[in-house]
């Protein structure tokens, strides 16, 4: 609940909520669809309870520095998400590549995702417009775009919304003519 009466969404930032406490939650808020979850002791169990229980989860923003690929990859299965805003160092390219279908990817101070596993999240997620990967492997938005365009294959004419990446905006009259 966020507070407005509205049950399709909560924002639960306390460092003292637990994997108790969302494993509570989740089993009793079915039709959850966008949460906002911050706590250090908040585990992969919290999140594969949400997974599990919350199908019809859209949006996702997870600041949780113990989750790991064994969280992350039970959310990847939940066929409504298209939203996911991770703050999960822990996390590395076996989950990451397992995303797909998402319009948004936003991934924090992590410093064990690579090109190939972004690559894998544009190849599988035909609507998305917008990465953020700010603190982690790549340090450049230019650096990726091109790992992009060299190694997805058609990414300039399927993905033509896709623009921004760290803070850097890609315009499209950069983009090279023709693929």
């Amino acid at each position: 609940m966020n507070g407005h009466g509205d049950r399709s969404g909560g924002s639960f930032k306390n460092d003292h909520i637990s994997d108790v406490s969302i494993v509570a939650l989740a089993s009793r808020c079915i039709q959850l669809r966008d949460i906002s979850l911050t706590g250090q002791y908040i585990t992969d169990v919290a999140i594969q309870a949400i997974a599990q229980n919350c199908s019809d989860l859209r949006c996702a923003d997870l600041a949780c520095p113990k989750m790991t690929d064994a969280g992350l990859i039970p959310l990847a299965k939940l066929c409504f998400l298209s939203s996911l805003d991770l703050t999960a160092p822990r996390v590395t390219d076996i989950g990451v590549s397992t995303l797909s279908h998402l319009d948004n990817f936003m991934l924090r101070d992590n410093p064990n995702v690579s090109h190939d596993s972004i690559a894998e999240i544009v190849r599988n997620s035909p609507n998305l417009t917008h990465i953020d990967l700010c603190s982690c492997v790549c340090p450049d938005g230019n650096e990726l775009f091109w790992y992009l365009y060299e190694n997805v294959e058609g990414v300039l004419k399927s993905h033509p919304g896709l623009m921004s990446y760290a803070g850097i905006w890609i315009s499209t009259a950069d983009w090279p003519s023709s693929e």
